[in-house]
């Protein structure tokens, strides 16, 4: 049973290590002006979040992941990662960071051509 545990908290260990290399990936690749490259490793870093079920980090790659699609004015893609964020900045109950992701929620949807933020479709 102890080596059970022991095995488990390696894997967790190994998961955030391979999580936190991605994230760091990310960064760099931003900081070259590499978005699409850094998009792909924070996907990957946030699959390892996922699994550890760190809801925070969770919430910061969301946010990122969106914000770097909008640098690159995919503006769907940009509120296919910013709504999750929103909802995950509620279940911590980060309003701050909530009321942020609304208002860059709130830019996509007028950069997608005036579409209304609820349901998604164009106003009239």
């Amino acid at each position: 049973r102890q080596r059970q545990m022991c095995i488990r908290d390696r894997l967790k260990g190994l998961i955030l290590f391979v999580g936190s290399s991605y994230n760091g990936l990310g960064h760099v690749f931003v900081k070259k002006e590499k978005i699409p490259e850094a998009i792909d490793c924070y996907l990957k870093a946030l699959e390892n979040y996922r699994e550890l079920e760190d809801h925070e980090k969770q919430l910061e790659l969301l946010v990122g992941i969106g914000l770097n699609h909008y640098k690159l004015e995919q503006w769907e893609k940009t509120t296919e990662y910013l709504l999750p964020a929103l909802d995950t900045a509620k279940y911590l109950e980060n309003r701050k960071e909530e009321v942020q992701i609304l208002i860059d929620l709130a830019e996509s949807y007028e950069k997608l051509g005036k579409k209304d933020s609820k349901t998604g479709k164009r106003a009239n």
